[in-house]
């Protein structure tokens, strides 16, 4: 049986997995972003600056998380934080741009 304590320290590591990605979006898709208009003239897709790199980011630390440092509930967290980050793209985008209409 678990242990509360056990449950507890399983619970914050999902919380600092989820943190760590929100730093991992945040810091390198606008940072990146940043740099590419400040040094490439013209135009230039930010998508792989925005979601690419940042998820390419959080599956390769996921894989050394899983299979060399055996830490599931971070991993968890990691692509946790992913998705609510998504979910709450799509909902700043469905009310900022309105109803999408076909």
């Amino acid at each position: 049986m678990i242990s509360l304590k056990d449950t507890l320290k399983i619970i914050i590591k999902v919380f600092i997995g989820a943190l760590i990605t929100l730093c991992i979006i945040f810091s390198s898709s606008f940072g990146l972003t940043f740099l590419a208009e400040q040094f490439i003239d013209g135009y230039i897709d930010t998508t792989p600056f925005l979601l690419h790199y940042p998820l390419l980011t959080i599956f390769l630390l996921g894989i050394y998380l899983v299979f060399w440092k055996k830490q599931y509930s971070l991993t968890i967290g990691l692509f946790l934080g992913f998705i609510l980050f998504m979910l709450l793209m799509a909902f700043l985008f469905e009310v900022l741009a309105g109803p999408a209409t076909l």
